[in-house]
């Protein structure tokens, strides 16, 4: 979390919150977890699948990242950070042999309702094997 949150140097400064679905990962809770903190308890890896347009990445992955927006004023930022950030996520994740696959669809509202965030749902990240 540290790699992914460190600074852009950019003149951009919309907010994205990162939210991680964890699936199957040693030493964690599973669960929904914002910012790097426990939101929701529980095994939402079928959750994570179906949202994903019922794709089994967002299922059968460690960890089904989902990266939020809510300054929609400025749609273009908004999607350049969240590339970036995603960018980071694949870029540590292929480093430590995880894997990573990003998603780009989903079903928005759904996810939305999921997270409970009225923020646009901007990029899918599925990582670990």
């Amino acid at each position: 979390m540290n790699y992914i949150n460190a600074p852009i140097p950019s003149d951009c400064d919309v907010k994205i919150e990162i939210y991680a679905i964890i699936n199957h990962v040693l030493g964690m809770e599973q669960g929904v977890y914002k910012e790097g903190v426990y939101q929701k308890i529980g095994d939402f890896s079928q959750k994570a699948g179906y949202l994903c347009l019922e794709q089994s990445l967002g299922m059968e992955s460690g960890v089904t990242f989902f990266l939020v927006g809510h300054d929609d004023q400025n749609y273009q930022a908004l999607l350049q950070k969240a590339g970036i950030l995603g960018h980071r996520l694949y870029v540590i994740s292929e480093y430590l042999g995880f894997g990573c696959s990003g998603i780009g669809a989903y079903y928005d509202e759904e996810v939305m309702a999921f997270l409970q965030t009225e923020g646009m749902i901007l990029y899918a990240l599925a990582i670990g094997r």
